[in-house]
């Protein structure tokens, strides 16, 4: 008997796993009501620490996380207080039904602004990017050549997102999410000069 529950409580489970990987629900990515573009951010505190130094960290976060300032920071002013630059993460979204994610970047422009004691990060015009994938013509891609907004807020009739929709927001949300982690890692990071 026991065997008989064991192989209907894996199946069951099994299902309810294959389930919840079929069907992702909604997501909603944030909104910023006055652009109408998908943007996060937040103020952190950091205790202690002053612009200039809130400032040197934002400028190594951007160099260590992209491998070079140069080509990523467009708008760079220290005594105002702020780094612009464009930057990436990647996510995997799956296309067909064959379960394999193609690796999709996520680009988006990072504004980071310092005064003492804290910092605040913004993450907005975001847009998809691929490679031509094996298979398809040359210049062709299962990325849709929407803006991001228009792919991760497309709605049905009855206002309910449709299945790209969710699809893409997950997606470009899990690479937002990677982008703002990494940021407050970086900036957590005191810069040690004696420190050998």
């Amino acid at each position: 008997m026991k065997p008989y529950l064991l192989a209907l409580g894996l199946l069951l489970a099994g299902t309810s796993a294959s389930a919840q990987q079929a069907a992702p629900g909604p997501l909603t990515v944030p909104v910023d009501a006055a652009t109408q573009q998908i943007t996060y951010s937040g103020i952190i505190d950091v205790p202690g620490a002053t612009k200039d130094e809130l400032y040197a960290r934002g400028k190594i976060w951007f160099g260590a996380a992209f491998y070079s300032t140069q080509s990523v920071i467009l708008a760079d002013d220290q005594p105002a207080g702020f780094l612009v630059g464009r930057g990436f993460s990647t996510t995997g979204i799956t296309f067909e039904l064959i379960p394999i994610p193609t690796t999709v970047r996520v680009l988006c422009t990072i504004k980071l602004a310092f005064k003492d004691g804290k910092y605040r990060y913004t993450l907005t015009e975001f847009q998809l990017k691929g490679e031509p994938e094996a298979g398809l013509g040359p210049q062709q891609s299962h990325l849709p050549r929407a803006s991001a907004e228009q792919v991760c807020l497309e709605t049905r009739s009855n206002g309910t997102p449709t299945k790209r929709a969710a699809k893409f927001s997950q997606g470009l949300d899990q690479a937002a999410q990677r982008l703002v982690a990494s940021i407050e890692l970086g900036m957590s990071k005191a810069a040690r000069d004696n420190a050998w």
